[in-house]
């Protein structure tokens, strides 16, 4: 047996690396000399051997049978190593054959026997990679998760780390399915460059197709397409057929994203019958059938749509697939919505929901399935149902947040605003989880006054209570006004670094000559006029809070620097070689939709994946109507006790105030309640509203800088009492500049 071990690991060594080409010549020079021998322990390992060459050539039912044998040979020899392998080999061919309880059976022995009999690191890790894999497919998503980590942990000799980065990629998968997108690419790359190390090509190919995946779910169709290019290459060149048919899947997927929908229908119908043909009922089939069903659908053919789903959902159940199920009952859902059968269509949402969530809370999947829901129930007539729309809506955005899918966070706003806008306020207020209107606003909302935020909307607060006191990195996405600086203070002061400097960049002000001194500091006499060390701004920050405002202004140049300081956690003074460690929260805010900025190769997507560990979007004022009044009588008592004065508003103002489309949010809200308070006392009439919302109406002309009507300017001055700051404010425009037109005027 000593003579044929070293064969033996090389013949193992290369079908986990995916090199199988040359391995049938190996098994028969391996056969010859055991049958030469006639060494009953030689024969039970060839066995092993053809059983795992079987199975990596995907012909998994010769794997079992083969392996079976090879199972029995070793217990009747009471080979304990052995039967341990054999353990670990069964567990694989049963997870591919969807045979999961028998998978979980097997690992479980396997992980028993490398533990604790064989003391076999490579062999514990790979019994705990099979055991999350099983649990993983029984829709046991905690275990899966846990036994992988466990799996990842184990340490061994590293001479081959195909064992290891086996895991790593499959642990990355499921991260990838679960919602946690930052971690699932951040593994998935280190295995692709451990795998370029080891050359293993196929482990190579996976995880391309995998980054794949995840650029689709962040609509970056430009490294999908990379991606996938490559692991296709890399798939024809050492006929990987599984990884082939996968490959197809995505490209079908990249089409059906970019609204090819009939060009992705075709590759779907050309890869199923390829499936069928050498993978009949197995997970490849019950993936691509969902895909047919769903293209079906999408372009209006539901009878079909319907057959493919009734059938992949029967497929899934069988394979007890939690995730496909919940998927298909999306499919199903969705095709009932379309066949008039609402009652039926609600059903099969829910369950979508109730089976995808038992899985994970933060998976894309479960945000599609409530966002679908929320949008069929919002168009219900019952006061009930459209305030559990609204729940479902925001559940949904939630999770579109945190994945930073900016384009679907703005279609539930699209949603929730019509909402908004046009029920009365008890629909508004029909749950506790939504936004309510200001007389129905509850404590937990009132709470978030002490860290100055004053709304009703769940979509700010919820965010708020979410993120605000963790360290993670966060883009906040708002037009001007609404209030992006505001959350970013708030949550500085929610979190633990509360009593540590908040630090703000304006990222749009920055001297192109004098940037990088001024982020980065500088050595003294590091140029002509360093008369003194100097600590940039973000050094400024250590161990509390940094605010890049308008990060999309930063220049290519300046994007490269601030990459370098997120990356390594530390800042380099110009003028200096040393590295000085930082301890900072970056949160960043931008009026921009800063994805297109990436899409049109002005802003680093590396940047940009680096700034947005989780994306917040502040809906506009307009977007949240029962904020208005809320803001209006929180500023008016702010500012009548800033100015000792007592000012009200009489109804009809009220109403004007509250009609008006406030186009520059809370901060024009802000300077017009300041304007109207501001030197005076007494009741407030449209009057004198009128004047200081001109600039601000979308519907009216603004007057030129250069030149201004006599009769706007004098209204303003007479609703701010003369107050040349305030009127100068209100108008837009620089003192200097009033200051001309008053001498034009007089």
């Amino acid at each position: 047996m000593k003579d044929w071990s070293k064969h033996i690991k090389t013949i193992e060594r290369n079908i986990a690396r995916g090199n199988i080409d040359g391995v049938d010549t190996q098994l028969r020079t391996l056969e010859q000399e055991v049958a030469r021998s006639g060494n009953a322990q030689g024969k039970a390992w060839l066995l092993l051997l053809k059983a795992r060459l079987a199975g990596a050539q995907n012909r998994y039912a010769d794997a079992v049978s083969i392996a079976q044998k090879a199972f029995q040979a070793a217990e009747n020899l009471q080979d304990r190593n052995l039967l341990a392998k054999v353990h670990v080999l069964l567990s694989g061919l049963y997870l591919r054959t969807g045979h999961y309880e028998k998978a979980k059976a097997h690992a479980e022995a396997a992980s028993y026997f490398a533990k604790w009999e064989m003391r076999d690191p490579i062999l514990e890790r790979d019994s705990y990679n099979n055991l999350g894999l099983a649990c993983k497919n029984l829709g046991l998503w905690a275990d899966a998760e846990r036994n992988l980590r466990t799996a990842l942990e184990i340490t061994s000799d590293e001479a081959d780390l195909t064992s290891r980065l086996r895991v790593a990629s499959n642990l990355g998968i499921l991260l990838r399915k679960e919602g946690k997108l930052d971690e699932a690419e951040r593994l998935c790359t280190e295995v692709l460059d451990l795998a370029e190390r080891c050359k293993a090509t196929i482990l190579k190919c996976r995880m391309k197709l995998e980054l794949a995946n995840i650029s689709i779910i962040r609509r970056d169709f430009d490294g999908c397409k990379d991606c996938l290019n490559d692991a296709q290459r890399i798939a024809e060149e050492h006929g990987y057929a599984r990884e082939m048919i996968i490959a197809n899947e995505i490209r079908g997927d990249l089409r059906a994203a970019t609204g090819e929908s009939t060009d992705a229908l075709d590759i779907y119908m050309e890869t199923a019958s390829k499936v069928r043909a050498s993978y009949p009922d197995t997970d490849l089939e019950c993936e691509l059938l969902r895909r047919v069903a769903a293209m079906n659908l999408r372009l209006g053919r539901v009878s079909q749509a319907r057959a493919c789903a009734e059938k992949g959902l029967m497929l899934a159940k069988k394979l007890q697939d939690l995730y496909e199920v919940g998927i298909y009952l999306r499919i199903l859902g969705e095709v009932s919505l379309r066949e008039g059968l609402a009652s039926l269509a609600m059903s099969h949402l829910r369950q979508s929901i109730e089976t995808l969530s038992s899985l994970s809370s933060w998976s894309h999947e479960l945000a599609l399935s409530e966002f679908a829901l929320g949008k069929a129930m919002a168009k219900c007539e019952s006061v009930a149902s459209r305030g559990d729309a609204l729940v479902h809506l925001l559940s949904s955005r939630r999770i579109f947040s945190s994945l930073g899918i900016s384009l679907l966070v703005r279609r539930v706003d699209e949603i929730v605003s019509d909402m908004m806008s046009h029920s009365p306020p008890c629909v508004v207020a029909a749950s506790s989880s939504v936004p309510k209107s200001p007389s129905t606003a509850d404590a937990p909302m009132t709470d978030l006054a002490r860290f100055g935020i004053v709304t009703a909307d769940e979509r700010i607060a919820g965010d708020l209570k979410q993120w605000g006191a963790t360290d993670v990195r966060v883009l906040i996405e708002g037009e001007t006004g609404v209030g992006k600086e505001l959350l970013a203070r708030a949550m500085h002061r929610m979190s633990r670094r509360r009593e540590e400097p908040f630090v703000v960049i304006d990222c749009g002000s920055l001297s192109e000559t004098l940037a990088e001194s001024e982020l980065f500091g500088h050595a003294k006499g590091a140029f002509t006029g360093a008369v003194r060390e100097r600590v940039g701004l973000i050094e400024s920050a250590n161990g509390g809070t940094l605010l890049l405002d308008e990060v999309g202004e930063l220049s290519e140049g300046l994007q490269v620097k601030l990459l370098r300081v997120l990356e390594e956690g530390s800042v380099r003074r110009v003028g200096s070689d040393e590295q000085r460690k930082i301890d900072i929260r970056v949160l960043s805010a931008t009026t921009r939709d800063l994805w297109a900025e990436v899409e049109a190769g002005k802003f680093r997507k590396d940047l940009y994946y680096r700034l947005k560990g989780v994306l917040l979007r502040i809906p506009s004022l307009r977007e949240r109507p029962y904020d208005i009044e809320l803001l209006i009588d929180y500023y008016l008592d702010q500012y009548c006790t800033s100015y000792g004065v007592r000012v009200t508003l009489t109804e009809d103002a009220r109403q004007r105030l509250l009609t008006y489309s406030w186009p520059g949010n809370v901060r024009e809200l802000k300077n017009v309640i300041e304007a109207l308070v501001g030197g005076r006392g007494g009741a407030i009439e449209p009057e004198d509203i009128e004047p200081l919302l001109d600039r601000g109406n979308p519907r009216r002309n603004k007057p030129d800088r250069g030149n201004i009507d006599s009769t706007v300017l004098r209204q303003t001055l007479t609703a701010t009492n003369g107050n040349l700051s305030l009127a100068a404010r209100r108008l837009g425009v620089s003192r200097q500049t009033l200051y001309r037109w008053l001498k034009r005027i007089r």
